[in-house]
């Protein structure tokens, strides 16, 4: 009875004191880029990404990319989320808007830094087709979100779309934990 009564008391304890924080301050790390399991019929964009470690505290992200018309304000971001939990990943939420304003509000920096990479001098869209290789990107993770986020690991599938129509697709696994680096 007493071990029972002690391991309420504790939990109480570490709960009041913040120990179980589900939600605040961190920082997103990506764990996997990969191609997406739905095949894209009439793909305008296509991905090849690899993800490696250059030092112990680094990585850095090569991709080859593809598009086979230019890529501007006109295409859209249709990004599916869930959350691993026990019993697999749950549907979590969906984020749906316009490409370019996705990519200025939560990846600006990055993407600038991915398109110097990529050997183009500019800071936006639109980019002409052709085919890209970004080599040794370095993501900048505190220029995520990085506050009242919800802790945990996550994976996405995030679709291209074009005139309502899927023309490209990526599949990522990403962590959110407490973390100060960026404050």
């Amino acid at each position: 009875m007493w071990e029972l009564i002690l391991f309420i008391f504790a939990h109480f304890l570490i709960i009041s004191e913040g120990g179980w924080k589900m939600q605040g301050d961190g920082v997103y790390s990506v764990i996997d880029v990969d191609k997406c399991d739905t095949e894209i019929e009439d793909a305008i964009m296509t991905f090849e990404v690899e993800k490696h470690y250059i030092n112990h505290t680094h990585e850095v992200f090569n991709a080859k990319i593809s598009a086979t018309m230019d890529i501007d304000n006109t295409f859209g971001l249709v990004i599916e989320v869930c959350k691993l939990v026990d019993g697999g990943c749950k549907h979590y939420f969906s984020i749906i808007d316009n490409m370019e304003n996705l990519l200025n509000k939560y990846a600006k920096k990055n993407l600038e830094e991915a398109l110097r990479c990529a050997g183009l001098d500019q800071k936006n869209l639109p980019i002409p087709k052709g085919n890209y290789e970004v080599k040794d990107l370095v993501m900048d993770y505190c220029h995520m979100p990085t506050s009242d986020q919800y802790y945990g690991s996550y994976e996405a599938e995030i679709y291209f779309m074009k005139d309502d129509k899927r023309v490209g697709c990526l599949k990522t696994a990403a962590e959110f934990k407490e973390d100060d680096t960026c404050f």
